[in-house]
């Protein structure tokens, strides 16, 4: 267990955790719950801050995580955009 001075600062400043959620074999079902969100919130009131789900998919969760679409031409990936985290 980490200690409590090695706390993501980011979800600790915010006082939240947005979970990525992929819709996939019950870790995220569609409803909200599963083993993945079970875990993540069990994280974020451990470390004292509020869960929120957001859910992704497989097409979009890099932007989703980054905040920038991925663009490919040819043989080369750049990111684009600006999109909320």
């Amino acid at each position: 267990m980490p200690k409590l001075g090695s706390r993501p600062q980011g979800d600790q400043a915010r006082g939240e955790i947005r979970h990525l959620g992929i819709k996939y074999a019950n870790f995220v079902t569609g409803d909200g719950d599963g083993f993945d969100v079970e875990l993540m919130k069990g994280f974020a009131q451990h470390i004292g801050v509020k869960y929120q789900l957001v859910h992704s998919d497989f097409y979009n969760v890099i932007r989703d995580l980054l905040g920038k679409d991925v663009v490919r031409k040819g043989d080369e990936v750049t990111l684009a955009g600006n999109f909320p985290v």
